[in-house]
């Protein structure tokens, strides 16, 4: 914010030097908590002074101290953090309390702490001259008549030249400490609706643009109401019988009403401290000037006891409904107020305080700015300050300065400002090297330096108050863990999302997800699905579909997902969606555990109907499948089928087998789908499936398993398993699909090319196969596709039909495989009249291929030796076991 990092850079308050010494005593940031509560309570004194001394009535007096005790808007001051404006109230009470004794040396000193505090309050302190001069003119007049330039005279006339004085000089010294102060520091983006810059061009700005000024007037108008409400019926607007002495606040009325800042306007925040003093003399004033026109003293007294009658009772209500410390906010309340709610050492500030107090005492560290006061008394602290801040125009400004410093320690909090974190997350751990040394309950510390271990794992647990209510809703439960539950009643509300959130963010790694959940009444069939999504939603990490038979009634029963991380994940959440509409569900927490950053090795995933994404394809019970239910595939998918959650893989050659069956009959040529398998988004696998592979290998029950192999080459591997491209004309069905990794130091090379990966030069694409026609001519029928082959032991398969050959025919075809573009014939196979058993008969012809050196351009070639041959190909398989020393590439020629 400033470049010389002194705060006289944005502020001129040599006060703070005054509150060194107690706070040396205590140096945390507690200490200046309670000297900020202290000398903001003090101010009830001369408020009590005053009032005694104005209206002779100690009655009154103590009512208005205590109306002052009570307000919520001084409350708010002491609520937000540490702020100067709380030193306002007792400076300014006092000063006028001074003035009105003709105690000047007190006022002298009142007014000159007024300056130390803030350098604006020298333009306050102009308009509190014109008040004091209004309040005394008689016998200011007097004075100026007799040449004696004191007393009344002298107090104002000092207040005018050392305010413009001191104005002068604080320029001079923040000009010196932030020579090129950026527009935001002068609250440039709290008047945008106004079109101001500079808070100091607003006057003339109102009155040339009074168009901008109304629309500025109308924003938020119902909030600066209610501001207004709060800030003058706490002492029954008397303030306004006495305008003289309220003319010091217009100013930040003023700019509170043009403002489109919400702080400015809202209780809970620092600015009331700058009025409230001069509400609470001008109501004092206008309250005398009231009971003046009361002659009779009885009924004065009388008067007396019921105004302070009623402005305790009134002052009582908004303590009761408006102040902070009301019992009718929760934290994190910001409707018409600035998070309200009494705050509680919870579960997530305790887990917090374990990762703050392992930080060294004066090492170098980064964080938010809800944590950064547990740190302020560490000199080599720095905070990121929130995204959300009036700061857009320098906020890069602010990154590039804070990456000059190399933190040992970095402390995110998602749960407490999610996108600060983000930033935090992205700009300054992943570019450098930091390891996770500390999970708790979701905040993570970073330590600098690759292969730190993990010192602090406190699990995260995600309660009612973490989670967004969707169709569900907040209820008590006295056999839940804190009372206070998510239900979901479909008779009330009936939405796909029951809740969601709490957006956090995941390092890489494994983690364990328990949904504790809870069923009133017996459902048959699917009840929900948990699932864990990032991106705010646009990114499945996994999901489990729940069914009825798995939570017996009015018991809490733990379901558990167990996960994957392969890089950053943010705005996580742990959802409930797809309710049932039979029965209410309910949750009690979802707790989190960070299991480390081991990669599990994958001895046989099994994924079916309950932990798949199956569309707007149907669940239906089959006793003849493994599982007991299976997934139907339906037109209203379009043409999908089934998709996996992102299943995290490390390198190796890996096996899966998919049961399907078909409740139809087919015929060879159709295809039924394609099995699609993609590592990070990219393709490694496309496997047609035809009847022909149903023909093949159907078993006596209907069901027939589908076997490919897939590699992955990198460290780590996010994979997707997916059906798509269904055949809406067949009625089909999966019941399971099995993933076991092969033998370690086994790397299969697997790929299934059909007509659509071929290319053809004398055949049709005929049927979903490619056919030669009888009576075309004879040569390469298809050719391609391009591939790379590193050395190793293949197997290619070529399903082919021989549909009509001639009497005269002998040489029918030749199968070879290729290299450098059909320049090198690495094997072939001849087919001849005699090898034929039948015609229009599925076969399959293997040849066996060993490469000793890699391969590029590879084909898989057909070719005719004579035109009298109709005959078709349906697919060629390849699979291969490689050399150790291979990588591993399998690439299509472009």
């Amino acid at each position: 914010m400033t470049s010389s990092k002194s705060f006289f850079g944005i502020h001129f308050s040599p006060i703070l030097y005054l509150t060194l010494p107690l706070y040396a005593l205590y140096p945390h940031i507690e200490s200046l908590l309670v000297i900020q509560s202290t000398i903001l309570a003090l101010a009830a004194l001369p408020l009590y002074l005053l009032a005694k001394n104005v209206l002779n009535s100690r009655t009154i007096a103590l009512t208005f101290a205590t109306s002052y005790l009570l307000s919520p808007l001084i409350q708010g001051v002491n609520w937000f953090d540490f702020h100067l404006e709380a030193f306002l109230p007792l400076e300014y009470l006092f000063a006028i309390y001074f003035f009105k004794k003709g105690n000047y040396l007190g006022y002298f000193l009142c007014i000159i702490s007024t300056l130390m505090t803030l350098e604006q309050m020298s333009i306050i302190n102009l308009f509190l001259a014109l008040s004091l001069f209004l309040i005394s003119k008689d016998k200011v007049i007097y004075e100026i008549k007799n040449k004696t330039i004191r007393g009344k005279l002298s107090a104002i006339l000092f207040t005018i030249i050392f305010s413009i004085a001191w104005f002068h000089l604080a320029s001079i010294v923040q000009s010196y400490y932030n020579p090129k102060p950026p527009i935001e520091l002068k609250g440039a983006g709290a008047f945008t609706i106004l079109g101001v810059d500079d808070p100091s061009h607003i006057p003339f700005y109102v009155i040339t643009h009074p168009s901008e000024t109304l629309d500025a007037l109308k924003y938020d108008w119902h909030l600066k109401l209610y501001y207004l409400i709060l800030l003058f019926s706490p002492t029954l607007y008397f303030s306004i019988l006495f305008p003289e002495l309220l003319l010091p606040a217009i100013p930040w009325i003023g700019v509170m009403l043009v403002s489109n800042y919400p702080p400015y306007y809202l209780p809970g925040l620092q600015y009331a401290g700058i009025v409230s003093p001069f509400i609470y003399a001008s109501s004092i004033y206008g309250l005398k000037r009231f009971l003046s026109c009361k002659t009779n003293l009885t009924y004065t007294t009388l008067i007396l006891k019921r105004i302070a009658t009623l402005i305790l009772v009134l002052n009582m209500l908004f303590f009761i409904c408006v102040s902070p410390l009301s019992i009718f906010y929760t934290p994190g309340t910001y409707i018409w107020v600035r998070d309200y709610g009494l705050p509680e050492i919870n579960y997530h500030h305790k887990a917090l305080m374990k990762i703050v107090k392992a930080i060294p005492g004066e090492s170098t560290v980064l964080t938010q700015d809800r944590i950064f006061p547990h740190l302020a008394n560490n000199i080599n602290a720095y905070v990121l300050p929130p995204v959300t801040a009036r700061l857009e125009k320098i906020y890069g400004k602010i990154i590039e300065e804070l990456k000059k410093v190399n933190y040992e320690f970095i402390i995110v909090d998602p749960l407490m400002d999610i996108d600060t974190a983000v930033l935090l997350v992205n700009e300054f751990v992943i570019e450098k090297n930091y390891s996770l040394v500390g999970f708790a309950d979701g905040a993570l510390l970073f330590k600098r330096g690759r292969g730190e271990n993990l010192r602090i794992n406190i699990p995260a647990i995600f309660y009612s108050k973490n989670l967004i209510p969707a169709g569900g809703r907040i209820a008590y439960d006295p056999t839940s863990t804190t009372g206070k539950i998510i239900a979901f009643k479909p008779m009330y509300y009936h939405r796909d999302v029951i809740w969601f959130g709490p957006y956090t963010i995941l390092p890489p790694g494994l983690y364990k997800a328990t949904f504790r959940i809870k069923v009133n009444g017996s459902v048959d069939g699917l009840l929900l699905t948990l699932d864990v999504v990032s991106n705010r939603g646009k990114k499945l990490l996994i999901l489990r579909n729940v069914y009825g038979d798995e939570i017996p009634s009015n018991t809490w029963v733990n379901i558990t997902l167990t996960f994957y991380v392969n890089s950053y994940e943010y705005y996580v959440e742990f959802r409930g969606i797809n309710p049932t509409n039979r029965t209410e569900i309910y949750l009690d927490y979802i707790k989190l555990e960070y299991l480390g950053y081991t990669i599990l090795g994958v001895e046989n995933i099994v994924l079916n109907y309950k932990n798949m994404v199956f569309y707007s394809n149907k669940v239906v019970k089959d006793s003849t499948s493994k599982t007991g239910s299976v997934i139907k595939y339906c037109k209203d998918s379009g043409k999908r089928f089934f998709k996996s959650f992102p299943i995290i893989f490390k390198s190796g050659s890996y096996k899966a087998e998919f049961l399907f069956k078909v409740e139809k009959n087919i015929r060879l040529e159709d295809h039924l789908l394609d099995i699609v398998i993609t590592d990070n988004h990219k393709e490694i696998l496309r496997r047609p499936i035809y009847g022909l592979d149903y023909a093949i290998n159907k078993e006596n029950n209907g069901w027939f398993k589908i076997v490919t192999y897939f590699n992955i080459s990198s460290k780590v591997a996010e994979v997707t398993i997916e059906g798509l491209n269904v055949n809406e004309s067949i009625n089909i069905c999966l019941d399971m699909v099995s993933v076991k990794e092969l033998k370690r130091g086994s790397v299969i090379y697997y790929a299934v090319f059909d007509a659509r990966n071929l290319f053809t030069s004398k055949g049709i694409m005929y049927k979903n196969t490619i056919r030669h026609i009888y009576g075309e001519k004879e040569g390469v029928v298809w050719f391609g596709p391009y591939v790379v082959l590193p050395p190793g032991k293949y197997i290619v398969t070529y399903w082919i039909k021989v549909n009509k050959i001639s009497e005269q025919c002998n040489h029918i075809i030749d199968l070879d495989v290729a290299a450098n573009m059909g320049k090198t014939i690495v094997q072939k196979f001849s087919l001849y009249t005699q090898d034929i058993q039948s015609l229009n008969t599925w076969i399959n012809i293997t040849i066996t291929v060993h490469v000793n050196i890699t391969l590029s351009d590879v084909e898989f070639r057909g070719i005719v030796k004579d035109k009298e041959v109709d005959i078709s190909l349906m697919y060629i398989e390849v699979i291969g076991w490689l050399n150790k020393s291979s990588i591993l590439t399998s690439t299509l020629h472009e």
